[in-house]
């Protein structure tokens, strides 16, 4: 799969957002970027040569 592609299915999934409704850790913790949602945000941030900040590194480890 090309960088593109990745990129954009990233994208339309960022979108959604209704993996929030069956999301046990988002559901226990209300915090997004422990949600899977959250994680593709960060991910598209990468991607696009985005500033992240240090509690969205924490988030992804």
């Amino acid at each position: 799969m090309d960088e593109e592609k990745i990129i954009a299915e990233v994208q339309s999934c960022i979108d959604c957002m209704i993996c929030l409704d069956v999301c046990d850790t988002f559901a226990v913790t209300q915090n997004e970027l422990l949600s899977p949602n959250g994680r593709l945000k960060i991910v598209d941030k990468i991607f696009n040569n985005k500033d992240i900040t240090q509690e969205e590194i924490k988030s992804i480890y």
